[in-house]
């Protein structure tokens, strides 16, 4: 989510102004935001690898990609390269800015789509008043923050102790992370995934919401606990 290399390779530059040659190696550990910013362990692997590569590496493993940047090479590369490596139905796109997701979607509808921001406030505006049954959705996957990990997160807590930060997360509390909406939605083919988990206790509280999957720094420990459940 950064706009500079400056916080995972400790050069302040933009990523979009570098050829792929000089982008520098990442910090050999970088503090983990969503696990009280510890450390993740040191590792000699510090090359930031190719989309290509990833998708090589990994052809039937489902990838989320979140485009930060309302930029049309930039959306229409990517779109080249799902359908280079045939993952249109194994690959989520989207983003936070309305405008990428709306062209993401003409793009290429076939392409599962996760929900903006702004799609998210109509999802949230429907739900409080009755009409979500009556209207159609696009989008295909509802991916949304577990308020209760927000509380974990240094950066997020400071956000909010702000009245507009504190009223957003508490409506997405209320009404969007509740078991009765994700229910009606996977109903309706729309799976759930919840973000950033790193404990146990968290990934507990979300299956039991009804949640499809979670998204985790700590996949080991995801591992683990779905083995013991």
């Amino acid at each position: 989510h950064d706009n500079t290399l400056l916080r995972s390779a400790g050069v302040d530059k933009l990523i979009s102004d570098l050829a792929y040659k000089e982008i520098p190696p990442l910090k050999s550990s970088l503090p983990v935001d969503f696990w009280n910013g510890q450390p993740c362990p040191e590792s000699k692997d510090r090359r930031m690898p190719l989309l290509c590569e990833v998708f090589a590496e990994f052809p039937s493993t489902p990838v989320n990609i979140d485009i930060k940047t309302p930029n049309e090479e930039l959306i229409q590369e990517v779109h080249k390269l799902i359908k280079q490596f045939n993952r249109e139905d194994i690959t989520i796109w989207g983003s936070f800015h309305h405008s990428v997701t709306k062209r993401c979607y003409e793009l290429n509808p076939r392409i599962p789509l996760f929900f903006s921001a702004r799609s998210l406030l109509y999802l949230l505006i429907l739900t409080c008043t009755g009409l979500l049954p009556f209207f159609p959705i696009k989008e295909t996957c509802l991916e949304v923050l577990l308020p209760h990990v927000a509380i974990k997160n240094p950066g997020m807590r400071q956000q909010t102790q702000y009245l507009r930060g504190m009223v957003l997360l508490k409506l997405i509390d209320w009404f969007i992370v509740r078991k009765f909406l994700i229910d009606h939605l996977r109903k309706r083919g729309i799976p759930t995934y919840l973000w950033v988990l790193n404990e146990k206790e968290d990934f507990q509280r979300a299956f039991s919401l009804g949640a499809c999957g979670v998204m985790t720094d700590r996949p080991t420990l995801l591992t683990e606990f779905l083995q013991e459940n």
